[in-house]
């Protein structure tokens, strides 16, 4: 995990036949991280903030974001194994 907690992850496409070096870049990230990510922006754009209590409760939310995407993963997954 990054020092700013951010955790999505970046794809970059190239297509096989295009030779003028042309590529798109894919971000993939939970509905979880999504959110998370969205608050982070409004508190640290354009300026990061410097305020304490900010800075804690994003590390606390990184926390909270990666738990609850393990938690839906592991619903969904019991869900899928008994057949639902």
């Amino acid at each position: 995990m990054k020092p700013s907690y951010y955790t999505s992850v970046h794809f970059l496409i190239a297509p096989a036949n295009r030779l003028d070096g042309t590529c798109c870049e894919v971000q993939v990230r939970t509905l979880f991280e999504e959110v998370w990510g969205e608050i982070d922006h409004s508190i640290n754009y354009p300026n990061k903030t410097d305020q304490t209590a900010n800075i804690e409760q994003l590390r606390v939310l990184s926390k909270l974001v990666s738990t609850g995407s393990r938690l839906a993963d592991s619903i969904f997954k019991i869900h899928e194994e008994r057949g639902a």
